[in-house]
């Protein structure tokens, strides 16, 4: 039974975040928790759609519907749209910080003034990373973060501008992006 979090579908694009789930069969290792829960949400959700990947093994519905998946220690998330997708998910913690400087701008490091804001600075990146899909980006030249807002991330790849939207929920910080 999928534990849903957050379910919110729009005519634009449908947002899951779910627990992730064991087999009532025998116990599997996180990695085949996450193979395990994303099935189950794709089945439940969708059930005429399968699960491929495209030459960048970014993944996407066999109907060329943008999906993008994102796990963290207990959860998973999931995006799908029409055009674009991505979702990070990253717990709230101490690492983001510590290594801040391997990922932020010397501007974006003036934000960066704690655990929970550096978490969202990482998140973000993150989330612009799976938009680009094609790797081969520096985090803190090639992504740019211009504003942290209340709901949103005005952010750019190379010239390109995005606008991320995120929230906070159980000690997690949840970045998505739909087009």
């Amino acid at each position: 039974m999928t534990n849903f979090k957050i379910n919110k579908k729009t005519n634009l694009f449908h947002l899951v975040v779910s627990s992730l789930e064991s087999s009532l069969h025998h116990p599997l290792n996180k990695r085949d928790k996450e193979v395990f829960s994303t099935h189950n949400i794709l089945s439940r959700e969708y059930p005429n759609e399968k699960l491929i990947y495209d030459f960048n093994k970014a993944p996407k519905l066999s109907s060329n519907k943008a999906v993008s998946i994102s796990h963290c220690e207990k959860y998973i998330g999931l995006i799908i749209s029409q055009n674009k997708a991505a979702i990070d998910i990253e717990k709230i913690s101490d690492k983001a910080l510590r290594i801040s400087s391997k990922f932020l701008s010397q501007k974006e490091m003036k934000w960066a003034n704690s655990n929970h804001r550096a978490t969202l600075l990482w998140c973000a990146k993150e989330c612009l990373y799976k938009i680009h899909q094609m790797g081969k980006l520096t985090f803190a030249s090639d992504l740019k973060i211009q504003s942290v807002n209340k709901n949103t991330i005005e952010a750019s790849i190379f010239d390109h501008n995005y606008s991320l939207f995120y929230e906070k929920f159980d000690q997690h910080w949840l970045v998505y992006y739909y087009d």
